[in-house]
Parts: structure tokens; C-alpha cells; sequence
């Protein structure tokens, strides 16, 4: 794994969905509307958030690793991630 893919602001996440910044603490996402994803060619890459997020998973997209353990989060959950330092 080469990097870490750090996102401190709102408007930094935001750049990376292709999503108008309209508050710079707040923002809701469609990601159906976002760019997609390429991450350099890696499959396993690390996000460092430096802010809060809450996400509400719409469709299985695979095992998320969150501290040092898998979680299998199905269609419909709520995943929270903590502001990393």
C-alpha cells in the first residue's frame, strides 16, 4: 500500500465526490452523482478522515477495516467514522 488518503475538510471530501461545498461543516452526498473511484490502481487503500462522517450504506459494497478488525456492514446500515488525528 503506498498511501494514506487523508481528507481534513469538507471541501477536500466534497472535491473527491465531485459535490458542491454549500457549508463548510456540513455536507450531504449522493454518491450515485460521484466520480468514481480509482485510488492510483490499488484495491486496498487507507482513508485517514480528519473530520466526522456518517454514511448510510444503500448497497453492499464489501468488508470495511476499521481499527484492526473486518466489519460487514449490509445494505442499510449506518457506519460512522470518528475524526482521525
Amino acid at each position: 500500500m503506498k498511501g494514506i488518503y487523508r481528507f481534513d475538510t469538507i471541501a477536500e471530501y466534497n472535491v473527491l465526490n465531485n459535490h458542491e461545498t454549500l457549508h463548510p461543516l456540513v455536507s450531504i452526498i449522493d454518491f450515485s452523482k460521484a466520480n468514481p473511484r480509482s485510488w492510483g490502481g490499488e484495491k486496498n487503500v487507507r482513508i485517514n478522515y480528519g473530520l466526522y462522517c456518517i454514511f448510510l450504506k444503500d448497497v453492499k459494497c464489501g468488508d470495511l477495516k476499521y481499527g484492526r478488525n473486518y466489519y460487514d456492514y449490509q445494505e442499510g446500515t449506518l457506519v460512522l467514522f470518528l475524526r482521525g488525528k
